[in-house]
């Protein structure tokens, strides 16, 4: 306690702040700990978050963009040049949708973009679920049946709009209100 200074497997290193001894529990910065794993720690100050990566090194699969190239859009994270679209909606029954486009520059950047905002507001599973059913999408002929999932920690439904053009519509549906399904 009270000291800057650690040592993990023989190695000395210095804290930029010390660890703090209150009723009777340590509090130790996320950097240490996280860099003490093994991990690496990202400050974006522009989104005021902190990114920690377990990845082996070298592995960028899944990076995601740093030094405020993140922005936040209707209570998503996407990437500054994302080139998909997030609409608010007032009707009462959809909160938000988000657009992607076959016939967009980098269809596979906007799938990749998608994840990251959808997982920046749900979860990871959500995210692949989603993806799952979107990759289905080849061209713009390619029928995308649609599908709802549903979303338990915020009594959400994310409806995936069926398409038969170019666009994909993933709308998320307001906390509580449940689509007719039926059809």
């Amino acid at each position: 306690m009270e000291k800057k200074d650690y040592t993990i497997n023989g190695e000395k290193n210095l804290m930029d702040t010390e660890a703090l001894l209150k009723e009777d529990r340590t509090f130790v910065p996320v950097r240490f700990v996280s860099e003490g794993l093994g991990a690496r720690v990202d400050w974006d100050s522009a989104v005021r978050t902190v990114y920690i990566d377990t990845r082996e090194k070298g592995d960028t699969k899944g990076d995601t963009p740093r030094n405020g190239s993140i922005i936040e859009k209707y209570g998503y994270l996407v990437p500054n040049d994302t080139n998909i679209t997030i609409a608010k909606s007032s009707n009462g029954i959809i909160e938000t949708t988000l657009h992607i486009s076959v016939l967009r520059l980098d269809f596979e950047k906007q799938i990749e973009d998608l994840v990251f905002a959808i997982e920046s507001r749900f979860s990871k599973d959500i995210a692949n679920e989603i993806e799952k059913h979107v990759r289905q999408k080849k061209s713009r002929w390619t029928h995308l049946p649609e599908k709802y999932i549903y979303v338990k920690e915020t009594n959400q439904y994310i409806w995936i709009r069926e398409s038969q053009t170019d666009s994909i519509s993933i709308e998320v549906m307001v906390p509580g209100y449940v689509p007719d399904t039926s059809e």
